[in-house]
């Protein structure tokens, strides 16, 4: 379900970590985590502005796919 959430929020655009665990309310650290795990399999990508990582959805298609398969409770 924060996996879900983190691709429901971040279809808005590019945010930073801090940004990210704020609108899933999840801790930095916790999102931290999945992002990275999201990022080796490709979903996401990031690029660095100044001191801070932006995230971004790297394959909107199957972002799309996950977010219509994901159970309606889970996304707000």
């Amino acid at each position: 379900p924060r996996r879900i959430l983190i691709l429901w929020v971040l279809a808005g655009g590019d945010l930073a970590v801090g940004e990210i665990a704020k609108a899933i309310g999840a801790s930095v650290q916790n999102t931290s985590h999945h992002l990275r795990i999201m990022k080796g399999i490709g979903i996401l990508r990031a690029k660095r502005d100044g001191k801070t990582i932006r995230y971004s959805i790297a394959d909107k298609d199957r972002c799309e796919s996950l977010l219509s398969k994901a159970p309606k409770s889970v996304i707000p």
